[in-house]
């Protein structure tokens, strides 16, 4: 009898097992020759060399699944083991899942433009009002790079100024005062990647700096994603010269650091 250990990397063993281990069970019913042992994140199983390949294969496909579209269900367990396409493989165009597993794609023509300038462009302005999408859009398609190990890294920015708006003072330190600010993206953020993420684990921090300091750095491939609320041409203008020096030092490492900003035109009475 041959025994062999599956790790379950990048996703949550939970979800996976399903409640009541429902999931770990129904496969265990689809495999009776063999002995399977779930562990944490380690699966061992015992039986025959032949069935053992089959079962593995299977589990692979049911945790690339798992990561791709954040659910795994009973029906999706038995197309998969039956060779056949899940109805999620099915829907086309869709950019990531939300954690409830609702498909995130494009909605009209102009987000199209967007996703189609994104892949073509290391750096994109999806320049428009409140609640057209930019800022949504542009981090699935960082999300999206993360899941896909295309990036290493997510950074979300911000210019340090007002637009307009008079906050007044902020209690905390430099993180509580921006936070504020970066809630929209923090919003999206939690509404793609589950609250146990263990493909990015401890990894996990914030930090604020000038962008202009990053010129100099050497950096591992990244999405950085920059929100942007503008009230005047000098704000934007302000702004634009500090996304010129990311540009400048991005363009000798290309293909590695992908930039989408987020404009936001408001009113002055907003």
């Amino acid at each position: 009898m041959i025994e062999k250990h599956i790790v379950l990397e990048d996703i949550d063993p939970v979800m996976f097992y399903g409640v009541n281990n429902a999931h770990l069970q129904m496969i265990k019913s689809l495999y009776p020759k063999l002995r399977i042992v779930a562990r944490d994140n380690v699966i061992r199983v015992l039986g025959d060399e032949e069935e053992m390949a089959k079962v593995e294969e299977d589990i692979e496909q049911m945790r690339k699944h798992l990561l791709k579209y954040n659910m795994l269900n009973d029906e999706d367990i038995l197309d998969i083991v039956k060779g056949k396409q899940t109805k999620a493989d099915s829907v086309k165009g869709v950019l990531v899942y939300s954690i409830s597993g609702r498909p995130i794609k494009s909605r009209s023509e102009n987000q199209q433009q967007l996703i189609d300038a994104y892949e073509k462009n290391d750096m994109v302005f999806a320049v428009g009002p409140a609640g057209t999408g930019k800022t949504y859009l542009s981090i699935a398609l960082a999300v999206k790079a993360l899941k896909e190990k295309a990036i290493k890294k997510i950074i979300l920015s911000r210019p340090a100024v007002e637009a307009g708006e008079k906050l007044g003072f902020l209690p905390g330190d430099m993180k509580d005062k921006i936070d504020p600010y970066l809630q929209p993206l923090y919003d999206a953020l939690e509404d793609m990647i589950p609250a146990v993420k263990p493909m990015i684990g401890p990894a996990v921090r914030f930090v604020i700096k000038d962008a202009r300091m990053e010129e100099s750095r050497s950096m591992p491939p990244i999405v950085w994603v920059i929100f942007i609320r503008t009230l005047t041409p000098v704000i934007r203008i302000r702004t634009l010269h500090g996304m010129a020096l990311i540009a400048f030092f991005s363009s000798a490492v290309p293909s590695k650091i992908r930039i989408i900003a987020s404009v936001k035109q408001i009113s002055p009475t907003s």
